[in-house]
């Protein structure tokens, strides 16, 4: 069982793992089927926030992505992940904290 915050993101950084992650997916209602490069993002994504301590803006974040030829732009990123709330999704995919600028 995972900790959660009072907004359903992962209280601790170091308790993820792929299952929290699909089971997150279930619940947010995007059909989504992962693939090497979701798993990818996430960890790009992870990393960025380890080292920072924070989240990457989206211009920076699509920078890392196209630096490991994930994708090009934010639109392939929106169809990776879904057509909302990109950030605050993949954040919660990756048991992150909620983004700060995020509701």
């Amino acid at each position: 069982m995972y900790r959660l915050d009072q907004h359903g993101f992962l209280e601790d950084f170091l308790a993820w793992d792929k299952k929290f992650a699909l089971e997150q997916l279930e619940q947010l209602d995007i059909e989504l089927i992962f693939t090497n490069k979701h798993w990818q993002s996430l960890e790009i994504l992870r990393n960025f926030h380890s080292e920072f301590a924070r989240h990457p803006s989206m211009r920076i974040l699509i920078k890392l992505l196209k630096q490991k030829e994930l994708v090009n732009n934010t639109l392939e990123l929106h169809e990776l992940f879904g057509p909302k709330d990109l950030l605050r999704t993949m954040s919660l995919l990756a048991g992150l904290p909620k983004p700060p600028h995020c509701i």
